[in-house]
């Protein structure tokens, strides 16, 4: 499973509030623009009908709680969830060009839980750069309706890490490098009891899998499924 920091430009991560009460401000930039960082924001619609990808660089919320991303643009470093709880991201085009595109973690007893992604398109082009990446204990999260692409060499559309009782159902999934060495349309490690329903995945490349579940991924439903694998090899 890939490494959480050959991408996204900030990573916050701790096991009590203190350790997320930060003050990062605009000032800091991540590629080249702004950094919006919220911290324990709760019962808002934190952006809505924005284009904002050419305002932050990256946008984060950590300790947040029944917070909203509705019909925005991004792009850069996606958007990252850290400990947070009933965060919704839908009906949004999320353009990641140098790291995940939505991307959870949290840390005993802060785990980020209840998310809802759907609707969304995201597409990644880094190497590792994660169209979703949950883990670290997202626990219950809902990941419906998106269209996900991912360009880079290590390509992984979506994937869960020691995360349980999730939903994905009803997504398009490729991936687009014909020269990728490592990819994954769906992929699970340490996840329990997944509903993997109604999913479109294509991959390319010589290693390409359509789902993949790893070490102690158990009492998992996967059902109904479209995957097509078109592996490119050349040589003499």
């Amino acid at each position: 499973f890939p490494s959480h920091d050959r991408t996204n430009s900030y990573f916050i991560y701790g096991s009590t509030i203190a350790h997320y009460n930060n003050s990062i401000d605009t000032t800091n930039l991540a590629e080249g623009l702004p950094v919006l960082y919220n911290f324990s924001v709760s019962n808002q619609n934190i952006l809505q009908n924005q284009d904002v990808s050419s305002t932050y660089g990256q946008i984060i919320c950590a300790m947040c709680d029944n917070v909203t991303y509705k019909n925005i643009t991004v792009g850069s470093d996606g958007i990252s969830i850290f400990s947070s709880t009933n965060v919704t991201i839908t009906d949004s085009g999320i353009y990641a060009n140098t790291g995940n595109g939505i991307w959870t973690n949290g840390n005993s007893p802060l785990y980020p839980k209840n998310l809802i992604v759907s609707n969304n398109t995201i597409r990644t082009i880094t190497d590792y750069g994660l169209g979703i990446r949950f883990e670290s204990g997202t626990d219950n999260a809902i990941i419906s309706n998106n269209n996900i692409t991912t360009f880079g060499n290590i390509g992984y559309g979506i994937a869960l890490y020691t995360s349980d009782n999730a939903t994905i159902s009803n997504n398009t999934v490729s991936i687009a490098n014909t020269s990728a060495t490592s990819t994954y349309g769906i992929y699970t490690l340490t996840a329990h009891n997944a509903s993997i329903i109604n999913n479109k995945v294509s991959t390319k490349g010589p290693t390409g899998i359509g789902i993949y579940a790893d070490t102690s991924s158990s009492y998992n439903n996967i059902n109904n499924n479209n995957i097509t694998t078109r592996a490119i090899v050349t040589g003499k």
